[in-house]
């Protein structure tokens, strides 16, 4: 197998038609030495002799004398046959390569021919009658039928991640060919330096030298220049090997310049959580790509397959518009919103999708650190209250919910601190922990993988609480779940003086918005709660956490964080009112309310896929390896199971490749359906192009030959570089000079016998 580490490659000859010589096992050069050995026994037979007369050899002496010059001539040319062979057969074994920049003598030798086919989200464009992807698909089907004799293929779809079709250098032209008539096109990105990794890989599994690589792709820019790419050293280094491998690519440009397209580039519901019978405000985001503005575009809701509103909307060039509806889902579950436009060229992205789930109340567990059977002597007692005011649920119990239409409707559990290890967390939207002191080490392990999942966590400190437990198991660089460091306390409430007021941080939080330009009145009754005593919260210094509302001191008072797809709400103080009068204000329920809904937001988000992102969803460990059937977009049907684990069962699948709904059954114990939404990434709906003479800026190293058609390959041809073998020739040339030498040595042999008779 030949390397590219191994490819020695020397400068041979200049001229019209340059030269490079290289050898796939360049370590055998050292046997050259070798050939030095015929002219060594040459010179040893040279050595003086003491000379002794003998009658009978005057004769002899004086027929050599007449034919010394003849003589001298032949054992020349067999010494020289004897070096060149020795020479041949080590130059053999080192494996040279012939290679030059125009058809060579060797342009018939055996190829590797690698086709990398662009099967991103642009390729999709239909211009006429055939997407890009069909035309690439065409191109190769023709490469590989006009593949010379002899030749190997491999076939390659870039992607995220890419795909080896073919991998192993196949010289079955029909088989190469079915395998390209079987790939399609995904709706995802490209990760452009996996796919040079894979290029490279399978490169190097051929031992053949002679490689030649084509690209077939619409050179979009968001494949080959992707503002912002980490990977540019990546790819420097992997294109650094293809041109010491002698590997010149060609490129055949399957794109146009100034296309056309409108695409629905966001879909998301406004409302934190979305509630049967509860308006729903769902928002949509259009942009115009192309180059001429767009007028009276039609934007069409569809929800769980059922037409509703339209609008029209004007759509300036390079510009997004942002449409609101709204929708009142009556029924819990999973419901499917899409919003559509008018059919472009380019289809995947011209509507999206929304999974909503839609909950008959939230369902929230509060954890207490303090329970105490006396009316509002609980640490949670207040916050039982202010979440579901018509009835506070009793320790151990689930609570009752609010009246109808009030929002939002929450069911509440309480629980002593002693039961929340044997808890499912998977079956609450929100947990709670008030004045727990500090978390077990399996029960800070369920926390992060609960709320990565989608579930939100409100935690409340106060005088239990144990600051260097929670620290040092949920505030780590290895388990970073709290969104600050909890610190000593501040303050005395047992004394109740120096009290610390609210600072609302002009109501920037969602938290609180609803308080700015409010009355004074109502503003007060959240800037004048007094708080005695609180734990200093720290942020790290890169913390993407927020300060929702912070003390008059400057300290923190809420911190929120975005950790996987939950939330984290951190409060510096008590629930209870033993720190703070914050519970025996108006503003509490709000407060409180709003910190539940934005909590419980994490859920929504969780069957809301881009394609390239894996599905995987928890169900509580009761489900077990329950079966699933699971139906594609494209009306496929799979069956599957549920995959246990320690703390739960989970349905995991690979990223999905195309963008629609995915709808999976899960039967007994569980007996619900569940439906995904897989929407195509924005960056592919630009249809702008990176010119091939920039290619070498974005992808350092990377000189392809660009070419429009297969047509031109020829033309290709005589700018890239080929290879051949030569080790074949000169092995033949060994066994030619071995007959010379045989016969010639006889023949002089003979002769010599004949001069001495004589």
């Amino acid at each position: 197998m030949i390397e590219f580490d191994h490819l020695a490659t020397l400068s041979a000859a200049a001229g019209p038609f340059p030269l490079a010589l290289g050898f796939g096992a360049p370590w055998m050069l050292w046997g050259m030495a070798a050939g030095s050995i015929p002219v060594i026994i040459h010179l040893l037979n040279k050595r003086k002799f003491r000379q002794t007369d003998w009658a009978a050899m005057r004769f002899l002496l004086a027929a050599i004398k007449k034919n010394k010059r003849r003589i001298e001539l032949e054992q020349w040319i067999l010494l020289a046959i004897r070096t060149l062979l020795i020479l041949l057969l080590v130059g053999a074994m080192a494996r040279p390569v012939l290679e030059s920049l125009a058809p060579a003598m060797f342009a018939g030798e055996r190829s590797h021919r690698v086709l990398v086919l662009d099967g991103s989200m642009s390729m999709n464009r239909k211009i006429a009658d055939l997407t890009r992807f069909e035309r690439a698909r065409t191109l190769a089907r023709q490469i590989v039928k006009e593949a010379r004799r002899g030749d190997v293929l491999s076939v390659i779809l870039m992607g995220d991640p890419p795909k080896v079709i073919v991998g192993e250098p196949s010289p079955n032209l029909e088989q190469v060919s079915r395998e390209i008539d079987l790939v399609s096109p995904t709706h995802g990105a490209t990760d452009l330096l996996a796919t040079f990794g894979s290029i490279r890989r399978v490169l190097e599994s051929s031992p053949l030298p002679n490689k030649e690589l084509l690209f077939l792709t619409d050179l979009q820019r968001a494949t080959w220049a992707r503002p912002g790419t980490e990977n540019a050293a990546g790819l420097k280094a992997e294109a650094d090997k293809l041109t010491a491998a002698g590997i010149r690519p060609v490129l055949i440009d399957l794109g146009t310049a100034s296309e056309a397209n409108v695409a629905v580039t966001d879909l998301r519901i406004e409302t934190p959580v979305v509630l049967a019978g509860v308006p729903a405000s769902v928002r949509a985001q259009l942009r115009n790509f192309g180059p001429e503005a767009k007028p009276g575009v039609l934007v069409r809701m569809i929800v769980d397959g059922q037409l509703g509103p339209e609008r029209t909307v004007d759509l300036p060039v390079g510009e997004s518009v942002s449409l609101d509806f709204t929708h009142v889902f009556r029924e819990p579950g999973d419901h499917v919103v899409e919003i559509a436009t008018d059919a472009d060229p380019l289809a995947p992205d011209d509507r999206r999708s929304l999974v909503a789930s839609v909950k008959d109340r939230i369902r929230i567990l509060l954890v207490d650190g303090d329970l105490n059977p006396e009316p509002f002597a609980a640490e949670t007692d207040y916050l039982a209250q202010a979440l579901a005011p018509a009835e506070s649920a009793q320790p151990g119990e689930a609570g009752a919910a609010n009246d109808p239409g009030t929002v939002p409707p929450i069911a509440l559990e309480v629980i002593p601190e002693s039961r929340f290890g044997n808890v499912e967390m998977a079956t609450y939207d929100v947990i709670v922990m008030a004045n727990v002191s500090q978390p077990s080490d399996p029960e800070a392990v369920a926390l992060d993988k609960y709320v990565r999942q989608g579930g939100g966590l409100v935690l409340f400190t106060g005088d239990r609480t144990v600051a260097e437990g929670w620290n040092s198991r949920l505030a780590t660089p290895e388990r970073m779940l709290l969104p600050a460091t909890i610190g000593q306390s501040v303050g005395d409430a047992a004394r109740k003086t120096g009290a610390f007021l609210i600072e609302p941080l002009a109501y920037r939080h969602p938290l609180v918005t609803d308080y700015e330009g409010a009355a004074p009145a109502v503003q007060s009754g959240l800037t004048q709660v007094a708080t005695w005593q609180y734990h200093k919260l720290t942020r790290q210094a890169d913390s993407e956490a927020r300060v929702a509302l912070a003390f008059d001191s400057g300290d923190p008072a809420i911190v929120e964080a975005s950790r996987g797809r939950g939330r984290v709400f951190l409060v510096a103080t008590s629930a209870d009112s033993q720190w703070s009068t914050w519970p025996l204000h108006p503003s509490y329920p709000v407060v409180m309310g709003e910190m539940a809904l934005l909590a419980a937001s994490g859920r929504t988000g969780e069957k809301n896929l881009t394609v390239g992102q894996a599905i995987d969803q928890a169900y509580p460990t009761a489900a077990g390896a329950a079966p699933v059937t699971l139906r594609t977009p494209e009306k496929g049907v799979r069956e599957l199971t549920l995959r246990p684990d320690a703390d739960g069962s989970y349905l995991r699948l690979d990223p999905p490749e195309t963008s629609g709904v995915f709808e999976a059954e899960i039967g007994p114990p569980v007996s619900r359906r569940d439906k995904f939404a897989v929407n195509v990434p924005v960056v592919e709906s630009d249809p702008a192009r990176i010119e091939p003479g920039a290619l070498k800026e974005a992808v350092p190293g990377f000189d392809p030959v660009v070419i429009k058609s297969a047509d031109e390959l020829t033309k290709a041809a005589e700018e890239v570089a080929r290879r051949g073998e030569i080790h074949r020739p000169m092995l033949l040339a060994v066994l030619v000079l071995i007959l010379a030498e045989t016969l010639m040595a006889w023949w002089m042999g003979r002769r010599v016998t004949r001069v001495s008779v004589s």
